[in-house]
């Protein structure tokens, strides 16, 4: 019994290890990323053509100018940017209006790109 514990110790650390993150995790990029989630599930509303309460979420461009209600990002906080609030609002609020939402795993990028900075990568 006494040779079995620092076994089974070893091998619990050894899984411990396995599982802990590696160095800081990569930044979010825009480009590979963030773009095509826009592109796929928000510009055929939000686009350059015809853009709803004039939002243009097809460019870097757009995005920074935001809507004619004002800024749609808050860089560094999720949760003052409308394009992050909107994804989870209740009721006819939630974007996009005439989808099913965007899945659990893209709004939390979206989030974490935001809460990093929302920098526009070019690459």
């Amino acid at each position: 019994m006494k040779v079995i514990a620092p076994i089974v110790a070893l091998g619990l650390i050894i899984v411990l290890a396995a599982w802990a993150p590696v160095g800081p995790k990569k930044k979010v990029s825009y480009t590979k990323e963030i773009a095509p989630i826009l592109t796929r599930s928000c510009v055929a509303c939000h686009g350059k053509e015809h853009p709803k309460e004039d939002l243009d979420l097809s460019s870097p461009e757009g995005i920074t100018k935001g809507s004619e209600h004002g800024a749609v990002i808050v860089a560094g906080k999720s949760s003052e940017s409308k394009l992050c609030t909107s994804l989870v609002a209740k009721g006819g609020d939630r974007m996009p209006r005439k989808a099913a939402p965007l899945p659990k795993k893209e709004i939390d990028l979206i989030n974490r790109w935001v809460n990093e900075g929302a920098k526009f990568d070019t690459k």
